[in-house]
């Protein structure tokens, strides 16, 4: 069975429980298990049948064994009637004096991707209306519903979506101000008319429903009108959407951390919304969507673009693809994109926000000569490739053989289910001499009392470390002991610490 390398991807599971278990796969489905930096993918096609016999789970195509993996750690994740949706900010035309690239050349580039990926389901931000034409025109398997917003380039928000997959029940158009249903209302604080374009499908595949909406906020620094902006946003899917299950896509242009962030993705809001990146049981590695051309220093690209799912729809893929396609910049922005299944419950643990955490204790050496390196910055969501520089991680002084073992007492400020952790260690260094090797997570609701020690290992050449918590694991505090690091280390470097549960 051929293997690819996926040692950058964010690896994000569903543990299935197969003891004499027989399972039949479909084209549809793929079976995925992970080993140190690499990970395989077996599709549905390739096989016909998985049974787990004596103590490992086997692969049959008829009666003949195609592949063997041992259980336990064998994780397995199924994709039947998937959609592929997208969001992106196409970048208006006018004003691009300063950009790399015009929008006749980028277009091409757009289109392509849409189809390459074959997208069931687009959000598009920021299209003028000659640009809409050009997309519509084009894009001839497409249907697609929205109207300008009546500002001063008459922007679009529109939904497309593919006419031979989709029947369209219902359409509309609101404006995010105090009169959703006025064309080219807005809120009077200083802000732009913005809108956001909704449509009701039907599936033809499944017969299945959905509501998808798609919306542009306002520009980073404008807070109140974005607050008011997400309010009525919320408001009027509460109001539309019919029970539904919902796709949300959008430029927020907002960080994860962000309180209207959060606002959306209460707990208490019906339907329930969560993140596709968060639920995703399969995610790309790249953290960030807006990077103005590349212009944009590191530090300073966020991710501006979400795609959000409430009630019924599982996400089992997530990634923000490459801004660029053939060397071209497809826009300011990258496109994000996720695989749903719709009518399915999101059982899956989540990405917990690490919004408001605290690193409250810390027994290690830090780098003191660079604030940017102090273990916060194992909570500040960098870990791509593209990030493994000097911002994004907690780096440990030089000489670290006699200060080990290192310890990081974390504060959720909430009881959590713990499902998982998620380690990642700086991607492009020159060397493996930063790399750690062992340790255990420990778990307490008080700060006080300390259980369920579960320990990891990391394999030198790997950039990532999934470890698994022990069974009706739940608490406020994380320990998190690094114990020993890899042969001839003399520092050592953790870019990200992510925790899945509930």
């Amino acid at each position: 069975m051929k293997k690819k390398n996926y040692s950058a991807v964010r690896i994000c599971f569903i543990l299935l429980s197969l003891v004499g278990g027989s399972l039949s796969l479909s084209a549809e489905d793929y079976y995925i298990y992970s080993g140190g930096s690499e990970t395989a993918i077996i599709a549905g096609n390739t096989i016909d049948s998985v049974k787990a016999e004596a103590g490992s789970l086997k692969f049959y195509k008829g009666s003949s064994v195609v592949h063997t993996q041992p259980l336990p750690g064998s994780r397995i994740l199924f994709t039947p009637a998937n959609l592929n949706v997208m969001t992106l900010n196409v970048r208006v035309k006018s004003g691009q004096g300063d950009d790399p690239v015009n929008w006749n050349t980028r277009r091409e580039k757009i289109i392509k991707l849409i189809r390459d990926e074959a997208i069931d389901i687009l959000g598009t931000q920021e299209t003028e209306p000659d640009q809409q034409n050009d997309l519509k025109t084009r894009l001839t398997e497409y249907a697609t519903v929205g109207v300008g917003n009546g500002g001063s380039s008459n922007e679009h928000n529109s939904i497309f979506y593919r006419a031979d997959r989709f029947t369209l029940i219902d359409s509309g158009t609101f404006w995010l101000s105090e009169t959703p249903g006025t064309p080219g209302s807005k809120f009077p604080e200083p802000s732009y008319v913005r809108i956001a374009t909704w449509a009701k499908l039907q599936d033809k595949t499944t017969e299945r429903q959905l509501f998808a909406i798609n919306t542009h906020l306002d520009i980073p620094g404008r807070d109140v009108a974005q607050e008011k902006q997400v309010k009525v946003l919320m408001e009027q899917i509460q109001a539309l959407h019919g029970d539904l299950p919902v796709v949300l896509t959008g430029d927020f242009n907002m960080r994860p951390d962000n309180g209207n962030i959060g606002y959306i993705l209460a707990p208490e809001r019906t339907p329930h919304f969560v993140h596709a990146r968060d639920a995703a049981q399969l995610c790309g590695s790249l953290t960030y969507s807006y990077h103005g051309y590349d212009k944009t220093p590191l530090q300073d690209r966020y991710l501006a673009d979400y795609i959000f799912t409430g009630g019924p729809v599982r996400t089992e893929y997530y990634s923000v693809l490459p801004k660029t396609l053939d060397n071209v910049f497809l826009s300011d922005h990258a496109p994000v994109f996720a695989k749903i299944t719709v009518g399915v419950a999101n059982t899956t643990p989540l990405r917990l926000r690490k919004t408001g955490w605290e690193i409250i204790e810390h027994h290690s050496t830090t780098m003191t000569d660079l604030a940017f390196r102090t273990p916060d910055k194992m909570l500040d969501d960098y870990s791509t490739p593209e990030e493994w520089a000097e911002h994004t991680m907690w780096h440990s002084n030089w000489g670290i053989t006699s200060a080990l073992p290192f310890r990081f007492v974390i504060d959720m400020k909430a009881s959590h289910a713990i499902d998982r952790f998620q380690i990642n260690v700086p991607v492009g260094g020159a060397s493996d001499e930063g790399k750690l090797k062992s340790g255990y997570f420990e778990v307490s609701e008080d700060n006080i009392t300390w259980e369920k020690k579960v320990e990891f290992e990391m394999d030198s050449q790997a950039f990532e470390c999934t470890v698994d918590a022990l069974p009706q694991t739940a608490g406020r505090y994380i320990r998190f002991v690094i114990s020993t690091a890899q042969p001839g280390s003399q520092r050592i470097s953790v870019s990200n610490l992510d925790i899945f549960g509930f």
